[in-house]
């Protein structure tokens, strides 16, 4: 692909969202197309080319402090309704390290379809690791994730045949491996992303079933709810005066602790394991505020 062709396609997609290198890196890897980090900087410098009057390239530090770039109108000052949007904060991480080298060194180990060591690996961010008897081990990483102001590498253990989703924060120490692995990089790909679908988030479910989820929103919340998407699968609908939404996917406890969200605005109607779920988390909650002591759990756990 020439770079005019390169350079229009960033173009395109910068006005729809903002992008870090890391993603503009993948966004051009699943269209075949293989570019460096460094060839990417001089395409972003050439976008001025495209601009039309009024635009211009926003440079800001958003998720963790990492450089995102974006397509933007310029503000007209005579509106004060169009002030400058002041960012509240909240879920953004306090730790200060940049981790632009590390999401870039993971982009990189996924174009070379390389395996990693990860050799310290700690916290519980997903609930990917509540199990794990050994907490160092091969993996091969598929794909980054940006999820609700954090970063994930979507990834395939080797000991354990099975997809894993970690925090990026959560590998401490890790190497590549120099010999490649033998396993069909694509194919494992392919298979990442229909797994993906099967979780609410990016968190695990407790089995490999799938339910179609059905939920109930008072009419105000669900004006809310049906702006955004929430699951890939969703679909929703009106009845008497309340929204009815469904979805496809399995159950863990991202998507419980999204239904504590909206407190009383939703109803879930099915499946029953879901409900059951729901009751028990709700045991636990008035179990733990009338107990002095206080300890991590994990209902989706089986030892609990």
């Amino acid at each position: 692909m020439k770079q005019s062709q390169r350079v229009k396609q960033l173009y395109m997609h910068l006005k729809i969202a903002s992008q870090t290198y890391a993603q503009l890196i993948l966004f051009f890897e699943n269209k075949n197309i293989t570019v460096g980090l460094r060839q990417l900087q001089r395409d972003i410098m050439d976008l001025k080319l495209f601009l039309i009057p009024g635009e211009y390239l926003l440079k800001n530090r958003g998720k963790n402090n990492v450089l995102e770039l974006s397509i933007q109108l310029k503000i007209d000052t005579k509106w004060p309704s169009q002030a400058l949007i002041l960012k509240s904060g909240f879920g953004t991480a306090n730790f200060k390290k940049d981790i632009e080298v590390r999401l870039h060194f993971l982009n990189e180990t996924i174009i070379k379809k390389s395996a990693l060591y990860i050799e310290q690996f700690t916290q519980d961010a997903t609930g990917f690791n509540s199990e794990l008897e050994e907490l160092k081990f091969n993996v091969i990483p598929l794909r980054v994730l940006a999820h609700r102001n954090d970063y994930y590498v979507g990834c395939y253990a080797m000991n354990t045949k099975e997809f894993m989703i970690i925090e990026v924060n959560q590998i401490k120490k890790y190497t590549l491996e120099s010999k490649k692995p033998k396993e069909n990089h694509h194919q494992l790909q392919q298979h990442f992303d229909v797994y993906c679908n099967r979780l609410f988030g990016v968190s695990k479910n407790i089995d490999a079933a799938v339910h179609e989820i059905k939920l109930e929103f008072s009419s105000a919340t669900g004006l809310y709810i049906q702006q955004f998407t929430w699951h890939p699968s969703q679909k929703f609908k009106k009845k008497a005066g309340k929204l009815l939404m469904t979805f496809t996917c399995g159950i863990n406890r991202e998507l419980l602790g999204w239904l504590f969200s909206w407190m009383y605005n939703v109803k879930i109607i099915g499946p029953p394991e879901l409900i059951d779920y729901y009751k028990k988390s709700l045991a636990k909650i008035t179990q733990i505020h009338g107990s002095e002591n206080l300890v991590y759990r994990n209902i989706f756990n089986k030892k609990e």
